[in-house]
């Protein structure tokens, strides 16, 4: 199966607009060197709360004050991608959520 990545998606995990497929795997996978994921299309529409949730991080080095400029840079980048912010965590995350209202969020992985 192929997985075409769209809007703050393709922009998180710098994939082309075109589809991709895992070696071997029903799912997309794409890495690069700071990373990686997996979506997986599912046939049921989703009726409540989120079965996956999904993590975009930037990279967790140096001082709090750097790692939250970098999250909030990021989560303004994904907006430009068509995401919206629900709710910013100030210096920890920002709860977003995607053009169909699936919840992500944007915060920084461990140093």
């Amino acid at each position: 199966m192929e997985v075409a990545v769209q809007g703050p998606y393709r922009r998180a995990s710098d994939t082309a607009p075109e589809s991709f497929r895992g070696p071997g795997h029903p799912t997309g996978v794409k890495r690069t060197p700071t990373r990686s994921g997996c979506i997986l299309k599912v046939p049921e529409p989703k009726t409540a709360k989120n079965r996956l949730h999904i993590d975009v991080l930037v990279p967790g080095h140096g001082s709090s004050d750097e790692r939250w400029a970098r999250i909030k840079a990021e989560s303004e980048r994904l907006v430009r991608a068509g995401g919206t912010v629900l709710e910013r965590f100030d210096g920890h995350h920002v709860l977003m959520a995607d053009p169909e209202g699936n919840e992500f969020c944007a915060g920084a992985a461990s140093a």
